[in-house]
C-alpha cells in the first residue's frame, strides 16, 4: 500500500507523519497524546454526572453559542 506524508495541526502543534491514510496519520498523532479506554459504570455515572456528553464518533462536534 502506498503512503503520503500529512501535515497533523491541532492545539498550536504542528506534525508530519507518513502513513497509508489520513485516518492512519490521525490516529498515529492521537495515540502519543491521549489514552483510551472502555468507561466502565462508575466512569460514566462520574462523567455524566458532572454533565459530559456522550460523543458519537463520525459526528460533527457540537458547536457553542457565542
Amino acid at each position: 500500500m502506498s503512503t503520503r506524508i500529512y501535515a497533523v495541526r491541532g492545539n498550536g502543534e504542528f506534525r508530519l507523519v507518513k502513513a497509508a491514510t489520513k485516518q492512519a496519520a490521525l490516529r498515529h498523532a492521537a495515540a502519543s497524546r491521549y489514552d483510551i479506554d472502555v468507561a466502565d459504570q462508575e466512569t460514566l455515572v462520574d462523567a455524566i454526572s458532572a454533565g459530559v456528553k456522550v460523543e458519537v464518533a463520525g459526528e460533527e462536534p457540537a458547536t457553542t453559542a457565542e
